[in-house]
């Protein structure tokens, strides 16, 4: 009997391990995750994932499309592009606020980031295109270093980098000085940077 007692005791103590209990508090999300929510700006064919708690018809997923918007109950078209989730957050929780419901606990965050890309070339060792990681930004030498660092005949004091019509040059000398991570110049998707050849 007591042996049939503490068998059940323990089978009561394993299942309020594995189940939260209704009034649990979530548990902590990813910290990487947090900081995309507020740095990562939304692209098309980004995917989202929109939960309002204890609306099921409020949840959704949706993915951004060409034109930068998604579609959402009560609010018809929202413009994502350029904005962060945490923005998004708010542009829905104001708009359920007005008329709908009554202070909506919204949550949104990105299921899949579409791919994007930087080119190095020039004097490195593996020149070509490399994924732009989407959990951090990345200076120009951390750049350089994805292509495999400086080649032999690098000219380390002319590195260009070409935004859209924009042209940034920088010297390693320039950029290894530059500390303050608030100064740092960062590489943006889509930069091409290009190292010159030195003339020997």
């Amino acid at each position: 009997m007591v042996l049939a007692v503490l068998l059940l005791a323990g089978r009561a103590s394993a299942q309020n391990t594995d189940s939260p209990s209704p009034g649990a508090s979530p548990s902590p999300s990813d910290p990487v995750k947090s900081a995309l929510k507020e740095s990562r700006k939304l692209m098309p064919n980004d995917t989202l994932a929109i939960l309002v708690v204890g609306e099921v018809d409020l949840t959704v997923i949706r993915r951004v499309g060409n034109d930068g918007t998604i579609t959402y109950p009560f609010l018809e078209t929202i413009k994502v592009e350029g904005r962060t989730p945490a923005q998004i957050e708010v542009v829905i929780r104001d708009g359920l606020t007005n008329g709908y419901l009554v202070n909506p606990q919204v949550m949104v965050d990105v299921k899949d980031y579409v791919k994007q890309f930087i080119s190095v070339r020039g004097q490195v060792n593996r020149p070509g295109q490399y994924e732009y990681p989407v959990d951090r930004k990345i200076d120009v030498l951390e750049a350089i270093t994805m292509a495999g660092d400086f080649a032999r005949l690098a000219k380390k004091s002319k590195i260009e980098i070409l935004r859209g019509t924009q042209k940034f040059e920088f010297s390693e000398k320039q950029l290894k000085e530059q500390v303050d991570p608030e100064k740092k110049f960062y590489v943006q998707p889509n930069d091409q940077i290009s190292v010159d050849e030195r003339i020997i």
